[in-house]
């Protein structure tokens, strides 16, 4: 499709809001002007005297109020357009893409938005082009609510969509004859996508169910459930299969660590949703195998607590030790999490244990492989800073333990501290950590300086020695007497903190020493 994007500087100019204020404050000039002559003539005043001080008529400039008025100016139509195509696509997890229209002047332009593209087609001049432009209305009037962005088999009627009493719930089918019933997203949404348009968009919501657990053979009925939804890249791994994968693992090697892992009751891809088909109705060359094409998942899960909601700092970091160690196991077998994060490590209140959940978007190493080395995934505030400074850098385990140590500082930091780790932009992330790494010694940066509050700064002296060392493996060229601990050890070091074994600064060094 034709790209042909208007000037923004013409989108402003041609408001006529804007001439009509111009026009009106050049005739209020004019008056003013003309009204100052007429009494100056009339009433003429003694001219002032040499060295007499004549007071200023000019009103002080009000700074505040033009830097209000300019914080206050409305984003660029584009801008905008975007805006409410987010809105659109965040209504529930039925929304698959968002047709809009942004008119300038007498062009209209539209634009089609979905979870991995924003097109813009050529504008169509109502004016000039008048029978054009009625087709393309009759066109609109026309499309149904597919058409619209609405999946089906997710909003079955308009009823749904509309009204807010009485409404019946939308059933969905999963695998292994499971059916589910899910409300508006609205009323049972425990988790919103965040504000962007491109990504995976999770949404989760409560739902309900009356048929049997495959897993199990239990009835569903009066269970917590949760339906995760969200838009991954079609190219990468399902995550319901590498879960199932993992659990099989533990089973082999360390059935205790299996609890510790979630369970997927059921999985379902929805193939229509596929954010490629339009691209590809336009420029095959262009919809290729590395477009990052998305398609909606649905996995049925029984109903988590995730770690920011626990009730006190016992089960907090019994939820920690059991997914770090359950991490470790993984990991040594080739499973990398790539998501760590106070929101991604759950608490299981009816056996009492932590989940290490979402793995979305974890990855499988190859024997003797490695990980996906162009990748930077994680969520910013807990990611590690080697991964944020140098997205080109190897994912290694040391950086997955410091995201582990990354949330539960941020679980025992003060609310101002909390507050400047959330930004979307990394070198601000990696500027705050650092901070904090030189001012982790003074305890009131933490809302309750005691119990696990103390591990924290033991935890923050070992990442502070691991920099130690890797800022002296550069410098000697990795002489024998500056050789980095082992992957064995870090995680030895952190258990021992965690389990009061290692009780100070000079209990870390020694565990560090036994390399």
């Amino acid at each position: 499709m034709e790209q042909d994007v208007p000037a923004e500087s013409e989108l402003a100019t041609s408001s006529s809001t804007g001439e009509s204020n111009t026009i009106s404050s050049t005739t209020m000039d004019t008056t003013v002007s003309s009204s100052a002559t007429s009494s100056n003539a009339s009433n003429p005043k003694k001219r002032p005297t040499e060295g007499e001080h004549i007071p200023s008529k000019r009103k002080k400039p009000n700074f505040g109020a033009v830097r209000a008025a300019q914080n206050t100016k409305k984003p660029p139509p584009n801008a905008q357009n975007a805006m409410y195509a987010c809105e659109m696509l965040c209504r529930g997890i039925y929304s698959r893409h968002s047709i809009n229209l942004v008119i300038a002047d007498d062009v209209v332009w539209p634009w089609w938005y979905n979870r991995q593209n924003a097109i813009q087609g050529s504008g169509l001049n109502f004016v000039k082009d008048a029978p054009f432009f009625i087709a393309f209305l009759v066109l609109l009037q026309r499309l149904e609510a597919s058409d619209w962005g609405i999946i089906p088999d997710l909003a079955p009627t308009s009823a749904f969509l509309f009204s807010s009493a009485g409404l019946s719930p939308a059933v969905v089918d999963f695998d292994n004859d499971v059916q589910v019933e899910i409300e508006k997203l609205d009323r049972k949404a425990i988790r919103l996508p965040g504000p962007v348009l491109k990504g995976r968009g999770t949404t989760v919501v409560a739902v309900t169910s009356k048929s049997v657990d495959p897993g199990t053979n239990e009835s569903l009925d009066k269970k917590k459930l949760v339906v995760k939804a969200y838009w991954p890249e079609d190219s990468r791994p399902n995550e319901a299969h590498i879960i199932q994968d993992a659990r099989a693992l533990l089973e082999r090697t360390n059935i205790e660590l299996v609890r510790y892992l979630p369970r997927v009751i059921a999985s379902r891809d929805i193939p229509s949703s596929n954010t490629g088909d339009i691209v590809r109705e336009f420029d095959a060359e262009f919809a290729s195998a590395d477009s990052g094409e998305r398609v909606l998942r649905l996995l049925l899960f029984r109903r988590l607590l995730p770690l920011d909601k626990v009730e006190n700092e016992a089960e907090f970091s019994k939820a920690w030790v059991d997914c770090f160690t359950c991490h470790y196991a993984l990991w040594k077998n080739g499973f990398e999490h790539g998501d760590i994060s106070i929101w991604n490590l759950m608490w299981d209140a009816t056996n009492k244990c932590g989940t290490l959940n979402d793995w979305d978007l974890a990855y499988v190493r190859e024997t003797e492989g490695k990980g996906p080395a162009k990748e930077r995934t994680g969520t910013l505030p807990f990611m590690a800073r080697e991964l944020l400074e140098e997205p080109g850098q190897q994912r290694l385990y040391r950086h997955e333990v410091e995201s582990f140590i990354w949330v539960i500082t941020y679980f025992c930091l003060s609310t101002a501290e909390v507050t400047r780790w959330r930004t979307g932009d990394a070198l601000s992330v990696v500027s705050e950590k650092t901070r904090l790494m030189a001012s982790f010694m003074k305890m009131d940066i933490f809302d309750n300086p005691s119990g696990v509050c103390k591990k924290v700064v033991l935890l923050l002296h070992l990442l502070r020695t691991i920099d130690d060392i890797l800022y002296n493996l550069r410098l000697a060229r990795r002489r024998r007497e500056h050789r980095m601990p082992d992957d064995q050890c870090i995680h030895d070091v952190v258990l021992a903190i965690m389990k009061n074994e290692a009780i100070s600064v000079d209990d870390v060094d020694d565990f560090i020493l036994k390399v």
